[in-house]
């Protein structure tokens, strides 16, 4: 019998306690997370105009998780895509976004290096 590949575990997922506990927490210069939040430009069929209400609910958690601890950089994997964007904080501060793609490109879109003392990343 063959092996099916699992493409998603619920333990991915972030739950309503993880972002809850992260903002109780406090301030966060840096933010990583394996979804990305909502809001952001993914492009085509990766937008939030394309995917399900509970990915797009999982999304914008992340986003309110960003929004609470003020993070001034979120960093993600999960679409396998390479992208900059930003998200605008309540009070017009602005959290950047950096999505990282998969390894099966095996080029420099797959991962980022850290600058810690700017927050700069460089891919």
């Amino acid at each position: 019998m063959p092996v099916q590949a699992e493409e998603w575990w619920p333990e991915e997922a972030a739950t309503q306690a993880d972002a809850d506990r992260l903002v109780e927490g406090g301030e966060l210069d840096v933010l990583v997370t394996h979804d990305g939040p909502a809001g952001t430009d993914l492009h085509g069929p990766l937008s939030d105009t394309n995917q399900s209400d509970e990915l797009l609910a999982h999304r914008h958690l992340i986003t309110e998780a960003a929004v609470g601890t003020r993070s001034q950089l979120l960093l993600h994997g999960h679409y396998h895509h390479r992208y900059s964007s930003e998200i605008v904080l309540p009070d017009a501060a602005v959290c950047r976004v950096e999505g990282v793609a998969s390894d099966v490109e095996h080029d420099t879109r797959s991962w980022l290096i850290l600058d810690l003392q700017s927050l700069g990343v460089v891919s």
